[in-house]
């Protein structure tokens, strides 16, 4: 019983961690990256789509990003996507594939993306400690129910300890990476 719990915890905070560092991926750092403008909204027949689904986006240089629309009527509509971006460049085609050269960022836009990345890692740490809690809430409930023994119970509050430790620790190593990647 407490196994099952400590797994399914395990699980949720792995997810936690998982969604974490795909949305910081989406950051802009000094090095161009695929993962900045892959999950753009592109208006494509009718409906709004992310650019991955749509086109082949790769960094190729660190400081180019090259899109290849495997249907050449939506390059003009990508090319509006991009420009509504805060990526500092723009979009250039040559009727087959759009380049878009990223250029430098400022110290000010650096310590904003500084801030946000602090800010989605709070939200991250504060997502782990929800899940801790619901799992402790759960093995207090099936102690209570005499599923579990009051032993058990301080045990699965140890792993539980040790568990939200260890995804913490996750968090701040991407957090220290990612500010090394924007130059902060």
């Amino acid at each position: 019983m407490l196994t099952k719990i400590l797994e399914n915890a395990t699980i949720r905070m792995e997810q936690v961690v998982d969604i974490f560092k795909k949305e910081i991926a989406k950051l802009r750092t000094s090095r161009a990256s695929a993962a900045m403008v892959e999950d753009i909204l592109v208006e494509h027949y009718g409906s709004r789509q992310p650019l991955k689904t749509i086109a082949t986006v790769t960094a190729p240089q660190a400081n180019l990003i090259q899109i290849m629309p495997w249907d050449k009527s939506a390059i003009s509509n990508i090319e509006i996507a991009l420009g509504k971006t805060e990526l500092g460049g723009r979009p250039q085609s040559d009727g087959n594939m759009i380049r878009m050269i990223i250029l430098p960022m400022t110290g000010e836009r650096r310590e904003q993306l500084i801030k946000i990345l602090r800010s989605q890692a709070e939200q991250a740490r504060v997502t782990l400690r929800q899940a801790r809690e619901e799992a402790w809430r759960e093995i207090q409930d099936k102690e209570k129910t005499g599923d579990l023994t009051e032993d058990d119970k301080y045990q699965g509050k140890k792993e539980l300890d040790k568990l939200t430790r260890k995804f913490y620790q996750q968090v701040d190593e991407t957090v220290r990476s990612k500010e090394g990647e924007i130059g902060g």
